[in-house]
């Protein structure tokens, strides 16, 4: 099994941040939507939580970009990021 380091994840999303269309107040949001969803222990809460926030970034022209980076690197592979998915192994 292969998991990445929550540090190289973090600094991964800030770097991509500036795709989000719009004022630095937008990225925040997003990031700090984002951040948290990391560290939910609940495997049913992080799927629900994922899954809200694909929805809502893929309903907007300003964060469109960056939830397709985002589903396309790390949706897909929530078991080498997630700590929900890491701790069930």
């Amino acid at each position: 099994m292969r998991l990445l380091c929550t540090w190289h994840i973090d600094r991964a999303w800030r770097t991509n941040l500036p795709s989000i269309k719009g004022n630095s107040e937008l990225e925040e949001v997003v990031y700090k939507t984002l951040r948290p969803l990391m560290e939910i222990s609940s495997k049913d809460e992080f799927s629900a939580q994922l899954q809200a926030f694909l929805d809502t970034g893929t309903e907007s022209d300003s964060t469109a970009d960056f939830a397709k980076y985002f589903e396309e690197t790390y949706a897909h592979h929530p078991e080498m990021w997630a700590y929900t998915v890491k701790s069930r192994r």
